[in-house]
């Protein structure tokens, strides 16, 4: 109770400042200075953020309700290329704070991955040879530069550059049916679960969206989520991420702090680079295309699409497809490489031994 009223009075105090996505980043500022400066304990429940998350991928997979499929593969090539190179910016800069501060290389590519917060620290949890610690923070500080930088890019800097694509708005959403609110819960809570069950990347949200997704490209007509619902899943996702910035990281916010919002800052920049270069070659509207490469969580992203008025359906898809393709080839892979690397200093470390002389 106490941490929802933090995170509403930021929000109401960020509306009234007119701030960019106020309910989400005024949350997220009110309960942050409560953990690091008055060190307050808070909690959510963890069951708000998944309801939040589930309506969040409704709302994006009902997007795809006017989607053309065959104008969509056609961006195929387009998500590929923009994953790559956003991934080998993310390497790069990972790569430097490696040298400057002395990380370890797996600690530098994992802090610096852009992808799901959970699921990076999730799958950093799993190996020996990361510094579970360093990760979190590094991820943390990630999202939170990313979330602040990238709403204020788009809803300023860019404003008026948001096309006339597949915007939050559908039709016949004032004559919505008992049936069709009941049916989409259905799809949505159903996507939920056989995400959850069959360990889908962000399942909590990815498996509502392909799960909508699915049935909208089937012919069903969505209905719209109300206002209020919009605002209290934005206030509850501020809310969590708030709560990722623990006190304890204070310690080595000096060390890591500066350096790794600076890196991020590096790599929104260079997606405004690759959005420009989309906007030029593609029928993407400026804004769609800097969401749809920016390095945030699919769900930070998409609720920025959602108030900047761009098109949520290609947001989604290539968010969708980053995630993916880090989560079932990058990650894979970047494991993979560094266990043989281990294996090979272990064996010249045991030929060594072998020819000591006794």
């Amino acid at each position: 109770m106490e941490t929802g009223l933090i995170g509403a009075i930021g929000a109401v105090l960020f509306f009234l400042l007119h701030m960019p996505l106020p309910w989400m980043l005024g949350a997220l500022t009110s309960v942050m200075v409560s953990r690091l400066g008055i060190r307050r304990t808070l909690a959510w429940p963890s069951s708000f953020r998944h309801i939040a998350l589930a309506i969040l991928g409704f709302m994006l997979g009902s997007s795809f309700y006017s989607v053309n499929l065959r104008q969509m593969a056609a961006q195929l090539p387009y998500m590929a290329a923009s994953t790559v190179f956003i991934l080998s910016v993310a390497f790069v800069t990972g790569y430097l704070l490696y040298r400057k501060l002395n990380l370890s290389p797996m600690n530098a590519v994992f802090g610096c991955m852009p992808g799901g917060l959970n699921h990076i620290i999730a799958l950093s949890g799993e190996s020996k040879q990361i510094d579970l610690t360093t990760v979190v923070l590094m991820q943390t500080i990630r999202v939170l530069t990313v979330t602040f930088i990238v709403p204020f890019i788009a809803l300023h800097t860019l404003t008026g550059s948001g096309g006339s694509g597949n915007h939050y708005s559908f039709p016949g959403e004032g004559s919505a049916s008992l049936f069709s609110f009941l049916l989409f819960a259905v799809v949505a809570a159903a996507g939920f679960f056989v995400g959850k069950r069959i360990r889908l990347p962000g399942s909590s949200l990815t498996g509502p969206l392909l799960a909508t997704s699915i049935v909208v490209l089937c012919g069903a007509t969505p209905p719209r989520v109300p206002d209020t619902a919009v605002l209290l899943t934005q206030l509850s996702i501020g809310i969590h991420l708030g709560l990722q910035m623990k006190p304890d990281f204070l310690k080595d916010m000096r060390r890591l702090g500066i350096y790794t919002a600076a890196s991020n800052v590096i790599v929104v920049l260079c997606c405004l680079g690759c959005a420009l270069l989309l906007w030029w070659v593609t029928p993407i509207d400026l804004t769609t295309a800097f969401l749809s490469t920016s390095p945030g969580g699919i769900a930070e992203m998409g609720v920025t699409a959602a108030v900047a008025r761009a098109d949520l359906s290609v947001v989604s898809a290539y968010q969708l497809f980053r995630l993916f393709f880090i989560f079932f080839v990058v990650i894979p892979a970047v494991q993979w490489y560094f266990t043989r690397q281990d294996q090979k200093k272990g064996m010249t470390a045991n030929k060594v031994r072998g020819t000591d002389p006794q």
